[in-house]
């Protein structure tokens, strides 16, 4: 695995804050988690925004900053185990890093059930309702943000086994409303890998097993099992051309899902994305995403996840000032006045 850039050693549990954190702590240590590599510490506070689930926009801030974060350094491979001829900085780094991508998915799932404790229980002691603090945009941000890492850990195939346990907390939980239910259609679900996924993870719920318990009752799992199906495109190759009549309803009904505010909405999807275009999952970057019609091209791990694309925004901005710096070094050279010897 690869040590973060400038971190040679994971950091001390001293770094757990000892209140919780507001918009403008998270604000402030994101950007400088994402610019700073030696703010390895920060992780551990933003994580914290997730646990308590008290300030909703505290906790939009965390997801995006760490969403960023670990899917840049994903995508590099600090995930993957540690060669044997690594040194014990990097072994350690390695060892701390899964560590905190765990409880960063397990969290994740929890918000997106509704949940705001990291040990997976109810907020809400008496089991009535879930914690209004997780609103259905927090949600639909946490499922992004798991999405994103789910094809960041080995850039071109997706962990299905993490979209499996997201889909499952959404599914299974209280929460599972329109909102989260038009962001699964519109942006993920028209993907042929998730699809087919998608498929498995319903056929496992359906059939349920012994000793599994679940925040709602069969019956609503039942339902939210069927309104995801029903907003399952059915494409197939065989019938590419004769397009189902019930297809292009269920886009408009996707299409017409909004809220009193969805611009700041979708500028929140956009930075955790990097364009607008790829947030809103529509193919238009060509040769990412786009062809609808190719189920290879189509598929959701093929698009660029935001690790790559901050990866490479970091590459050309360190390339741009090497350039500038050469460049200001030998004006000085010109500016210097030259030194004339006298002979004896």
């Amino acid at each position: 695995a690869l040590v973060g850039r400038g971190a040679a050693r994971p950091p001390s549990r001293s770094a757990m804050p000892k209140r919780l954190l507001d918009h403008d702590d998270t604000a402030s240590l994101g950007v400088s988690l994402n610019t700073d590599g030696k703010s390895l510490n920060n992780v551990g506070k933003l994580l914290t925004a997730l646990r308590s689930g008290k300030d909703r926009n505290a906790t939009r801030s965390a997801i995006i900053a760490l969403e960023r974060w670990f899917s840049e350094r994903l995508c590099l491979g600090d995930l993957r185990v540690a060669t044997e001829d690594a040194d014990d900085a990097q072994k350690k780094y390695s060892e701390w890093f899964a560590k905190h991508y765990k409880i960063f998915t397990k969290r994740l799932c929890a918000v997106v059930a509704g949940e705001t404790t990291a040990d997976g229980k109810d907020a809400n002691e008496d089991g009535d309702d879930v914690d209004a603090s997780v609103d259905a945009k927090t949600r639909v941000l946490a499922f992004a943000a798991a999405m994103e890492c789910a094809r960041s850990e080995h850039p071109g195939r997706l962990n299905n086994e993490l979209y499996a346990s997201v889909l499952t907390a959404a599914v299974c939980g209280r929460s599972f409303g329109e909102e989260l239910l038009g962001a699964l259609t519109s942006r993920y679900l028209v993907k042929t890998d998730v699809r087919f996924h998608t498929y498995a993870v319903v056929q496992r719920l359906a059939k349920g097993s012994k000793g599994e318990e679940h925040a709602i009752s069969r019956a609503d799992i039942a339902r939210n099992l069927y309104d995801v199906l029903s907003r399952t495109p059915a494409v197939f190759d065989d019938y590419a051309e004769s397009p189902s009549p019930g297809d292009g309803a269920r886009e408009n009904d996707a299409a017409a899902k909004d809220d009193d505010d969805g611009e700041d909405f979708e500028a929140m999807l956009g930075l955790m994305k990097g364009s607008a275009s790829s947030a809103r999952g529509d193919g238009d970057d060509a040769g990412d995403e786009g062809d609808e019609q190719n189920p290879f091209l189509s598929a959701w791990c093929k698009g660029r996840a935001v690790g790559e694309i901050a990866g490479a925004e970091h590459a050309e901005a360190t390339k741009r000032e090497t350039k500038r710096k050469k460049g200001d070094a030998k004006k000085d050279a010109k500016k210097r006045p030259a030194v004339c010897v006298a002979a004896d």
